[in-house]
């Protein structure tokens, strides 16, 4: 069974509109066109830091595909430094929290860092905890990563997780509204928020003699749930919304349409074609069976091609 680490149970796995954007923001990193601009994310001026600067990012090939993750492509990050440094990423623009709900990507590393033998010229004692923050930027610099960029860290209870299992891909997932966050916090974000900070981190004050290095994958920012606070589906939220649930393709929609679907996998191939049909401005269901991985649901309609991707895991 795949390892979670959430902050609610969720039965359903949701699919992502790629085209419909406001709300949504994935990165999987199999693709160009899924493969965002990553920066470095720093915390310190100090040119006496720069020295433990010594980390970096690419997209490279999976090391460990399994049904957990059976992407090809992953973005590896690897760091010397500890509290607050990691990665951002830009969101194509500004998102805003009635746009969000849900944060959750994949990482990977090969081993945990805790007890590892730390650099004696810039900390004496080595990592004791190791776990996983973000940041929701309201500033995003593209000159100077070493600057910590403004914004709101989540703090809220299940956003900050540990992370201190290696040798196989876990996921981080945290559920986000408005109610979590202080009144300041809101009145900070309502300006607009440019991207986020993946913050994976082993304790303040520690440099690790050897590089420390982790995986992250399937990024996702959005919206998963297209009902408002009355059940009824949101104002202005992308027309088609995708779930896969005990061997059922379902497709929530908020218009009355004819629809022809298909189901691809990563590679381009066509897995199902369910064929024309009226869609209700509701839940719809179609009985297919599908083996854990990462599809894109092609719906043509009225409303032109919605390409959503879906994310299965039996």
């Amino acid at each position: 069974m795949k390892k979670i680490i959430f902050t609610m149970v969720v039965s359903l796995l949701a699919g992502v509109c790629l085209l419909h954007g406001q709300g949504n923001f994935v990165a999987d990193f199999e693709t160009f066109d899924t493969t965002p601009y990553v920066f470095r994310y720093g915390n310190n001026a100090n040119v006496n830091y720069y020295p433990r600067w010594q980390y970096s990012h690419e997209t490279v090939d999976n090391p460990l595909i399994d049904v957990r993750n059976p992407s090809s492509k992953v973005l590896r990050y690897t760091s010397l430094e500890a509290r607050n440094y990691g990665l951002k990423i830009r969101f194509p623009s500004a998102l805003y929290l009635e746009d969000i709900d849900t944060i959750r990507f994949q990482v990977y590393q090969p081993a945990s860092v805790i007890g590892q033998a730390a650099d004696a010229s810039y900390s004496a004692s080595s990592a004791t905890s190791q776990e996983i923050r973000v940041k929701l930027l309201t500033y995003f610099n593209t000159i100077k990563d070493h600057k910590e960029d403004d914004g709101v860290v989540l703090t809220f209870n299940g956003s900050v997780q540990p992370f201190t299992t290696g040798g196989e891909w876990i996921d981080y997932r945290v559920a986000v509204n408005e109610s979590k966050f202080s009144q300041a916090n809101v009145n900070k974000l309502a300006s607009g928020i440019l991207g986020f900070a993946i913050l994976p981190t082993y304790g303040s004050n520690v440099t690790l003699q050897s590089r420390y290095v982790c995986y992250i994958d399937n990024i996702g920012v959005k919206r998963e749930r297209s009902t408002g606070l009355d059940g009824n589906p949101a104002a202005g939220r992308d027309p088609f919304r995708v779930y896969y649930t005990d061997s059922r393709l379902i497709i929530s929609s908020t218009v009355s349409d004819e629809a022809v679907v298909s189901v691809f996998d990563m590679t381009g191939r066509l897995v199902s074609k369910l064929g024309a049909a009226r869609f209700s401005a509701e839940r719809n269901e179609y009985p297919i069976h599908l083996p854990n991985g990462v599809y894109v649901v092609s719906i043509f309609s009225t409303q032109g091609k919605s390409d959503c991707k879906l994310f299965v895991s039996n």
